[in-house]
Parts: C-alpha cells; sequence; structure tokens
C-alpha cells in the first residue's frame, strides 16, 4: 500500500524545486543587473553598497543549495520507506517535511524582500 500523505509530500517536494529553480534564475539577473551598475557607475559609497547587494545575493546562492539537497535528502528518505507503518521512519518524513515546508516559505518571503529591496534601491539612486 502506497502511503499518500509521502505521494503529497514529493509533489510538494517537486513544487519546492521549481521555485528554487526560479529563485536561482532571478538571482543571476539580478547579479548580472548589478554587474551592469558597476560598470557605469564607480562612486564608492554607491560600490559598497552594492558590493553589500552581491554578498546577499550569494548568501541566497548558498541557501538554494542547501535546500535543494536538504529536499533530495527527504525525497530518498521517502523512496527508501518501504514500510508505511515504521512509526519512526513516518515522524522523521513528517518532521523533515514540516521543516522544510517552513524553510521555504521562509526563503520566499527573503527573496521577495531582497529583489524588492534591490529594485527600490536602484530607482532611489540612479539618475
Amino acid at each position: 500500500m502506497v502511503n499518500k500523505k509521502y505521494i503529497q509530500f514529493k509533489h510538494e517536494n517537486e513544487t519546492w524545486l521549481r521555485t528554487l529553480d526560479y529563485f536561482q534564475q532571478e538571482n543571476i539577473y539580478l547579479k548580472n543587473r548589478l554587474a551592469q551598475i558597476a560598470r557605469t557607475n564607480i562612486n564608492n559609497s554607491f560600490l559598497d553598497d552594492l558590493e553589500a547587494y552581491q554578498n546577499r545575493f550569494m548568501d541566497k546562492d548558498a541557501v538554494i543549495a542547501i535546500l535543494r539537497y536538504d529536499i533530495a535528502l527527504q525525497n530518498d528518505l521517502i523512496e527508501d520507506s518501504n514500510n508505511p507503518v515504521d512509526t519512526d521512519v513516518s515522524s522523521k518524513i513528517i518532521l523533515k517535511q514540516n521543516k522544510l515546508r517552513e524553510d521555504m516559505q521562509r526563503m520566499e518571503k527573503e527573496f521577495n524582500r531582497l529583489k524588492f529591496d534591490f529594485n527600490n534601491y536602484l530607482s532611489d539612486v540612479l539618475q
């Protein structure tokens, strides 16, 4: 018998992987935009701000990689759980899925806030 909850978890995980793909592409776009701006503006104060944003974008790359890895581990755990009534494994899967859900929700908020802040910053400083 296939555990329907596990099937749902796998669908949820696939959705998160697509979301992470989108964030990765957006992050690349934002870093490219930052590089374009940096080539045309040499004000030291402005460059310091751009460097801070670049560091934040690189941090998001690291978080995306960690989340991908955690999701892959979760998918492996689901795949390897041949005994759906094993309460230890089942509890571990459910706890991990809930943690991933919280992590993804936080990532979505933080990434969207970063993107919004960066675009607002550029709108304010560019003339």
